[in-house]
C-alpha cells in the first residue's frame, strides 16, 4: 500500500515553481529605477555586470511578496527582456 499522500493540481504547481522568481509590476517599477539609479555602471549596450546585477537582487529583497528570491542571473534575464522599453520611455 502507497503511503504517499494524494496531492493537487495546484500542490504540484506549487512545488514546480519553488524556486522560481515572480516579477510583479512593482517589482519591475522596482528594478528599473534601481538600474537607472546605477546606470553610470552599465556598459555598452546598456549591459550591467554581475556586480550591478547582484546588489539589485538584494535590493528587490525588499519589494519580494512572492516567489524565490531574485538572482543576479534572474535580474539579467530581466534586464534583457525589459532595456529596450526602458530606452523607449527613458532615452536620456
Amino acid at each position: 500500500m502507497s503511503t504517499r499522500s494524494k496531492q493537487s493540481a495546484a500542490d504540484f504547481k506549487d512545488e514546480a515553481n519553488k524556486g522560481r522568481s515572480a516579477w510583479t509590476a512593482d517589482d519591475d517599477r522596482a528594478f528599473v529605477a534601481y538600474l537607472l539609479k546605477h546606470k553610470a555602471e552599465a556598459g555598452d549596450g546598456a549591459n550591467f555586470k554581475q556586480t550591478t546585477l547582484t546588489a539589485a537582487a538584494a535590493e528587490m529583497e525588499n519589494h519580494r511578496t512572492k516567489g524565490a528570491p531574485k538572482t543576479w542571473k534572474s535580474c539579467q534575464t530581466k534586464w534583457t527582456r525589459v532595456r529596450n522599453l526602458v530606452k523607449i520611455y527613458n532615452p536620456s
